[in-house]
Protein backbone atom coordinates (compact mmCIF):
# COMPACT_ATOMS: atom_id res chain seq x y z
CA UNK A 1 0.00 0.00 0.00
CA UNK A 2 1.32 3.50 -0.90
CA UNK A 3 1.98 5.38 2.20
CA UNK A 4 -0.09 8.48 3.00
CA UNK A 5 1.37 11.99 1.57
CA UNK A 6 -0.62 14.98 3.01
CA UNK A 7 0.84 17.08 0.54
CA UNK A 8 0.50 14.89 -2.22
CA UNK A 9 -2.86 14.62 -1.53
CA UNK A 10 -3.78 18.12 -1.16
CA UNK A 11 -2.13 19.21 -4.60
CA UNK A 12 -3.69 16.81 -6.44
CA UNK A 13 -7.14 17.51 -4.63
CA UNK A 14 -6.32 21.37 -5.73
CA UNK A 15 -5.06 20.53 -9.37
CA UNK A 16 -8.54 18.05 -10.76
CA UNK A 17 -10.72 18.74 -7.96
CA UNK A 18 -11.41 23.25 -8.03
CA UNK A 19 -14.37 22.74 -5.97
CA UNK A 20 -14.44 21.51 -2.29
CA UNK A 21 -17.26 19.18 -1.69
CA UNK A 22 -18.24 16.19 -0.03
CA UNK A 23 -18.98 14.62 -3.60
CA UNK A 24 -15.72 16.16 -5.25
CA UNK A 25 -14.35 13.90 -2.46
CA UNK A 26 -15.67 10.57 -3.08
CA UNK A 27 -15.48 11.39 -6.57
CA UNK A 28 -10.98 11.78 -6.05
CA UNK A 29 -11.01 8.96 -3.91
CA UNK A 30 -12.92 6.68 -6.32
CA UNK A 31 -10.56 7.58 -9.72
CA UNK A 32 -7.41 8.51 -7.45
CA UNK A 33 -6.93 5.74 -4.45
CA UNK A 34 -3.09 5.88 -4.36
CA UNK A 35 -3.63 9.14 -2.86
CA UNK A 36 -5.83 8.07 0.65
CA UNK A 37 -3.63 5.13 1.38
CA UNK A 38 -6.52 3.17 1.75
CA UNK A 39 -8.35 5.99 4.33
CA UNK A 40 -12.02 6.13 4.92
CA UNK A 41 -14.50 8.54 4.52
CA UNK A 42 -15.77 9.56 8.00
CA UNK A 43 -17.69 12.24 9.39
CA UNK A 44 -21.33 14.25 9.33
CA UNK A 45 -20.50 15.47 6.35
CA UNK A 46 -18.22 13.09 4.95
CA UNK A 47 -15.01 15.88 4.73
CA UNK A 48 -12.31 13.43 6.98
CA UNK A 49 -10.46 10.36 5.82
CA UNK A 50 -9.64 8.12 8.63
CA UNK A 51 -6.23 6.54 8.02
CA UNK A 52 -5.72 2.46 8.60
CA UNK A 53 -3.35 3.50 11.75
CA UNK A 54 -6.49 5.48 13.47
CA UNK A 55 -5.28 9.30 12.49
CA UNK A 56 -7.78 11.37 10.96
CA UNK A 57 -7.32 14.26 8.64
CA UNK A 58 -9.59 17.05 8.05
CA UNK A 59 -10.09 17.89 3.93
CA UNK A 60 -12.62 20.39 3.72
CA UNK A 61 -12.43 24.09 5.15
CA UNK A 62 -15.88 25.39 6.61
CA UNK A 63 -17.97 22.44 4.43
CA UNK A 64 -21.07 23.43 5.71
CA UNK A 65 -20.65 27.39 4.62
CA UNK A 66 -21.15 28.47 1.32
CA UNK A 67 -18.77 27.21 -1.68
CA UNK A 68 -17.00 30.65 -1.90
CA UNK A 69 -15.95 30.27 1.78
CA UNK A 70 -14.82 26.64 1.01
CA UNK A 71 -11.16 25.33 0.55
CA UNK A 72 -8.88 22.21 0.59
CA UNK A 73 -7.07 21.64 3.57
CA UNK A 74 -5.47 18.36 5.02
CA UNK A 75 -5.10 18.65 8.72
CA UNK A 76 -4.98 16.32 11.45
CA UNK A 77 -7.29 17.62 14.36
CA UNK A 78 -5.28 17.48 17.71
CA UNK A 79 -7.53 17.53 21.29
CA UNK A 80 -7.45 21.02 21.07
CA UNK A 81 -8.83 21.93 17.50
CA UNK A 82 -7.01 21.61 13.98
CA UNK A 83 -3.16 21.82 14.00
CA UNK A 84 -1.94 24.87 11.72
CA UNK A 85 -0.06 23.03 8.95
CA UNK A 86 1.80 26.52 8.41
CA UNK A 87 2.96 26.83 11.75
CA UNK A 88 6.53 28.04 12.27
CA UNK A 89 9.50 26.56 13.42
CA UNK A 90 10.87 27.77 17.08
CA UNK A 91 13.39 30.14 16.18
CA UNK A 92 16.30 31.98 17.78
CA UNK A 93 14.56 35.15 19.04
CA UNK A 94 12.53 34.05 22.50
CA UNK A 95 9.11 36.02 22.70
CA UNK A 96 9.25 38.81 25.15
CA UNK A 97 7.01 38.41 28.32
CA UNK A 98 5.24 41.43 28.94
CA UNK A 99 4.71 40.46 32.52
CA UNK A 100 8.05 40.79 33.42
CA UNK A 101 8.61 43.91 31.54
CA UNK A 102 9.84 46.71 32.79
CA UNK A 103 7.29 49.24 33.50
CA UNK A 104 7.66 52.48 32.21
CA UNK A 105 8.24 55.41 34.24
CA UNK A 106 5.35 58.27 35.27
CA UNK A 107 5.50 61.03 32.84
CA UNK A 108 5.50 64.47 34.96
CA UNK A 109 4.86 67.41 33.76
CA UNK A 110 7.38 69.73 31.72
CA UNK A 111 7.56 72.63 34.84
CA UNK A 112 8.47 69.21 37.41
CA UNK A 113 10.97 68.08 35.42
CA UNK A 114 12.59 71.70 34.94
CA UNK A 115 12.08 72.27 38.56
CA UNK A 116 13.31 69.04 39.23
CA UNK A 117 17.01 69.66 37.15
CA UNK A 118 17.07 73.59 38.94
CA UNK A 119 16.79 72.23 42.07
CA UNK A 120 19.80 69.79 41.36
CA UNK A 121 21.81 72.62 40.33
CA UNK A 122 22.18 73.97 44.00
CA UNK A 123 22.04 77.81 44.65
CA UNK A 124 20.98 77.79 41.40
CA UNK A 125 18.43 81.52 42.16
CA UNK A 126 21.52 83.11 43.60
CA UNK A 127 23.65 82.42 40.51
CA UNK A 128 20.59 83.57 38.31
CA UNK A 129 20.05 87.09 40.70
CA UNK A 130 24.05 87.68 39.73
CA UNK A 131 23.83 87.39 36.62
CA UNK A 132 21.00 89.39 36.45
CA UNK A 133 22.33 92.29 38.49
CA UNK A 134 25.20 92.27 36.56
CA UNK A 135 23.73 92.62 32.99
CA UNK A 136 21.24 95.11 34.45
CA UNK A 137 24.59 97.20 35.70
CA UNK A 138 26.42 96.97 32.46
CA UNK A 139 27.24 99.51 30.14
CA UNK A 140 26.07 97.89 27.14
CA UNK A 141 22.55 97.21 28.97
CA UNK A 142 22.35 101.29 30.70
CA UNK A 143 23.19 102.20 26.61
CA UNK A 144 20.62 99.99 25.28
CA UNK A 145 18.11 101.17 27.70
CA UNK A 146 18.76 105.04 27.18
CA UNK A 147 18.55 104.61 23.50
CA UNK A 148 14.70 102.64 23.65
CA UNK A 149 13.81 105.77 25.63
CA UNK A 150 14.95 108.26 23.56
CA UNK A 151 13.19 106.68 20.14
CA UNK A 152 10.58 106.65 22.64
CA UNK A 153 10.46 110.32 23.37
CA UNK A 154 11.02 111.31 19.95
CA UNK A 155 7.72 109.19 19.20
CA UNK A 156 6.07 110.99 21.61
CA UNK A 157 6.93 114.40 20.55
CA UNK A 158 6.36 113.82 16.81
CA UNK A 159 2.62 112.72 17.74
CA UNK A 160 2.03 115.68 19.72
CA UNK A 161 3.39 118.30 17.11
CA UNK A 162 1.18 116.46 14.89
CA UNK A 163 -1.90 116.94 16.93
CA UNK A 164 -1.15 120.33 17.42
CA UNK A 165 -0.84 121.35 14.05
CA UNK A 166 -4.60 119.03 13.45
CA UNK A 167 -5.86 121.26 16.37
CA UNK A 168 -4.64 124.91 14.73
CA UNK A 169 -6.55 123.89 11.76
CA UNK A 170 -9.99 125.44 11.23
CA UNK A 171 -12.96 122.69 10.92
CA UNK A 172 -14.59 125.29 8.62
CA UNK A 173 -10.56 125.23 6.09
CA UNK A 174 -10.65 121.69 6.50
CA UNK A 175 -14.56 121.13 4.94
CA UNK A 176 -13.85 123.93 2.19
CA UNK A 177 -10.39 122.24 0.84
CA UNK A 178 -12.60 118.84 1.06
CA UNK A 179 -15.20 121.14 -1.12
CA UNK A 180 -12.36 121.88 -3.74
CA UNK A 181 -11.29 118.90 -4.11
CA UNK A 182 -14.73 117.65 -5.05
CA UNK A 183 -15.17 120.85 -7.82
CA UNK A 184 -11.42 119.19 -9.01
CA UNK A 185 -12.84 115.86 -9.19
CA UNK A 186 -16.44 116.80 -10.89
CA UNK A 187 -14.68 118.58 -14.13
CA UNK A 188 -12.35 115.78 -14.46
CA UNK A 189 -14.83 113.64 -14.95
CA UNK A 190 -16.96 116.00 -17.20
CA UNK A 191 -14.23 115.92 -19.52
CA UNK A 192 -15.11 112.08 -20.12
CA UNK A 193 -18.95 112.57 -20.19
CA UNK A 194 -19.64 112.66 -23.96
CA UNK A 195 -17.54 110.35 -26.75
CA UNK A 196 -14.49 112.11 -28.58
CA UNK A 197 -15.45 112.56 -31.83
CA UNK A 198 -14.49 110.42 -34.69
CA UNK A 199 -11.87 112.26 -37.02
CA UNK A 200 -13.55 112.32 -40.50
CA UNK A 201 -11.96 110.86 -44.11
CA UNK A 202 -11.58 113.24 -46.80
CA UNK A 203 -13.82 113.09 -49.91
CA UNK A 204 -12.43 110.71 -52.56
CA UNK A 205 -11.92 112.45 -55.69
CA UNK A 206 -14.04 111.75 -58.66
CA UNK A 207 -11.24 111.72 -61.32
CA UNK A 208 -8.40 109.08 -61.76
CA UNK A 209 -4.96 109.95 -60.85
CA UNK A 210 -2.61 110.75 -63.55
CA UNK A 211 -0.71 107.81 -65.49
CA UNK A 212 2.90 107.59 -63.99
CA UNK A 213 5.59 108.87 -66.35
CA UNK A 214 7.31 106.15 -68.69
CA UNK A 215 10.33 105.55 -68.03
CA UNK A 216 13.03 105.24 -70.84
CA UNK A 217 16.66 103.53 -71.19
CA UNK A 218 19.49 106.35 -72.18
CA UNK A 219 20.66 105.94 -75.38
CA UNK A 220 24.79 105.65 -76.09
CA UNK A 221 25.62 109.46 -77.53
CA UNK A 222 22.60 110.89 -76.30
CA UNK A 223 22.61 114.18 -74.13
CA UNK A 224 24.94 113.42 -70.75
CA UNK A 225 24.16 115.52 -67.86
CA UNK A 226 25.64 118.63 -67.59
CA UNK A 227 26.21 118.88 -71.70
Amino acid sequence: MTPFDAAALLTMLLAFYPVPSPANLVTARRERPEYFAGAALIGRSGDKIQLPDGRIFDLIFAVDGPIAGRRWQVIEPGPAGPVDPWALEEGPLTPIEWLNAAPSGTAGTFEALVGGAAESLGGSDGVLEAASNNVAASAESAALADGGAGELDDVDQAVAEISAARSAEALADVIGQSEGLTQAIDATDAEYDEAPVEPSMPEPSPYPPPPAPEYTEPTEGGPQPGG
